[in-house]
């Protein structure tokens, strides 16, 4: 199935080196929590830097080769680690020194146009450099170790894994190729980089995931030129084995790694009667009066009164802490590090502020604070033309006072995917149709306006308060997750609540022109019509992969497959 894809932008160097001016002027004015937050984002900013003036070289050289500019970005990325590092030591003290500017980037060509990652672990596994660092400290390993970080957020964890070594600039590469095959392609002045006099070689990259093979073609480029397996360590983001698409060489070879790894559950205390986000929040909520309850993969099922128990794609769940204080009932939830969480932080609180979705109180390195409804209901029972409405509303008011995030995929790229995805679910012999219905993508990019979409409308997303006020759930991540959509028409978001509410075609022309009025704009009832079947294989896709990635809990794998089948029953028709 079709469902995943990279999120990336296009940004000119000189806009990227005046924001991380910018930020360490910041961070100059900021104490405490905040202070730290602000060094994490730009250990992630100059991480982006250095990966984007490597791509760029690499793209006009045609092989992997270093560049002033990267060193450059590199050295900064390293000292800004180490202020991370000493903030995190310190207890988030204020005296810690700023890192130096990098004069060698003065010279940098401002309008280059550079083409940058985002780091998917900090935006959406919690995965935090700190933990990186730790590992660091615990592997044993000394100040003449050479680690390479592998592009793209292996940037700026390599960075923060030499500031805990007290080692020199790490090197970085990109392997290439097929995502289950990959391979390194350096120039000789990048291998000779790579290969330093006997010691041990740090490998640091999140992951691994389905193959390892990012991880496996480093280890196999340097093991073809005479570096012991014995030498080399590596940095994953989770203790577990490569994934089903590993080839055997890949997969012996891991069970045999020095692996070093200190879990981000671990960083938070997750595990713990007072995890440390509960205490990052305290000066916003108070101190828990009850216990702390981990409402993650599912769990938050339990706080509501379901008729029928939704389903959840609990293995790509955000972190979720339920906490009770003097103050009431508030959530916490991991929405990204960085420039990614701000921006996610500021848009939940626009929507807060135009009573749409739960109160959001502040932002606490990751976890964005908001109101906890324990009262609310599920809106199973509200009529349609409330309902219709509300969503009318609420999805007119995203596509006008919302800023657009990443660009999503192209009408033929999702045209490539309903095709794709049905043909994957034995929809064979509607291939043909499904062709010849998108065929006609071209005629209507004159009608999309892409806007920061909900992209999540399933019923279970949305409450229903004891006074009537209709609220959504989950509604800053979607237009920018870990897959192919981004930020669409909202006309995707007209199709798809049409298809999770079961409209008929009068409501659905309803929902589609109060849309309209609400966005002071037209919404193509062509587009709408292109969606539906984009939206239904989309989330066929999802609750597949889903379904096969929970087989171990059957009950859960049963209510994904339920759904499955419901999307695939609706797109066959």
């Amino acid at each position: 199935m079709i469902v995943y894809g990279d999120v990336e932008r296009v940004e000119p160097a000189g806009e990227l080196i005046e924001r991380l001016r910018r930020l360490l002027e910041q961070a100059a004015g900021a104490k405490g929590l905040a202070r730290h937050a602000l060094f994490a984002t730009l250990l992630i900013e100059a991480g982006c830097l250095a990966q984007g003036f490597a791509d760029r070289a690499m793209e006009c050289e045609g092989a992997d080769l270093p560049s002033p500019e990267e060193d450059a970005a590199l050295d900064l990325a390293v000292a800004v680690g180490r202020a991370l590092l000493a903030s995190w030591d310190g207890g988030f003290a204020d005296e810690i020194p700023l890192p130096a500017w990098p004069e060698a980037l003065a010279g940098t060509a401002p309008d280059l146009a550079l083409r940058l990652k985002l780091p998917e672990g900090y935006a959406f596994y919690a995965l935090y450099p700190e933990s990186y660092a730790l590992a660091a400290r615990r592997s044993g390993l000394g100040h003449e170790t050479r680690i390479v970080g592998i592009r793209s957020i292996g940037t700026s964890l390599a960075a923060i894994v030499a500031a805990a070594l007290g080692t020199g600039r790490p090197e970085t590469v990109r392997p290439v190729g097929h995502p289950f095959g990959r391979s390194l392609q350096p120039t000789p002045a990048r291998a000779d980089r790579l290969l330093p006099a006997p010691g041990a070689l740090a490998l640091v990259d999140e992951g691994p995931g389905l193959s390892g093979s990012s991880f496996g073609a480093v280890a196999d480029w340097l093991e073809a030129r005479g570096v012991p397996e014995n030498r080399l360590h590596v940095f994953p983001s989770h203790a577990g084995d490569l994934g089903p698409q590993a080839s055997d060489g890949h997969r012996a070879r891991w069970a045999r790694l020095q692996r070093h790894l200190v879990p981000s559950d671990m960083v938070l205390r997750l595990g713990e009667a007072l995890p440390r986000p509960v205490t990052w929040a305290a000066d916003l909520i108070g101190h828990p009066v009850a216990p702390v309850k981990d409402v993650c993969g599912g769990a938050w099922r339990s706080e509501r009164r379901f008729s029928e128990t939704p389903p959840t794609q609990a293995h790509q769940e955000r972190i979720k802490l339920l906490v009770r204080t003097g103050s009431g009932a508030w959530l916490l939830k991991f929405i990204g590090l960085g420039e990614e969480g701000a921006r996610k932080a500021d848009l939940a609180r626009c929507l807060a502020d135009a009573a749409l979705t739960p109160a959001v109180v502040g932002l606490r390195h990751g976890f964005i604070v908001e109101r906890w409804h324990g009262d609310a209901s599920p809106i199973d029972g509200i009529g349609k033309d409330a309902l219709v409405a509300h969503l009318a509303r609420y999805l007119g008011f995203r596509a006008r006072s919302l800023r657009p995030g990443p660009r999503g995929a192209s009408l033929g790229t999702l045209a490539a995917m309903v095709v794709h995805n049905s043909e994957q679910a034995g929809l064979d012999d509607l291939s043909s149709a499904h062709r010849r219905a998108l065929a006609g993508a071209a005629q209507l990019k004159r009608s999309v306006y892409p806007v920061t979409i909900d992209g999540r409308l399933q019923p279970w997303e949305w409450l229903l308060t004891p006074g009537g006020q209709i609220l959504k759930t989950d509604a800053v991540d979607h237009h920018c997750a870990h897959d192919l959509i981004g930020c669409q028409d909202i006309a995707w978001d007209v199709a798809g609540a049409a298809v999770e509410f079961s409209l008929d075609g009068t409501d659905r022309e309803r929902l589609r022109a109060g849309v309209a009025t609400v966005a002071n704009r037209e919404v193509d009832p062509a587009l709408v019509a292109f969606y539906e079947p984009c939206y239904l294989a989309f989330q066929l896709g999802s609750f597949t992969m889903a379904d096969q990635a929970l087989s171990g809990w059957p009950d859960e794998a049963q209510r994904l497959n339920a759904h499955a089948n419901r999307y695939r029953d609706r797109l066959s028709r």
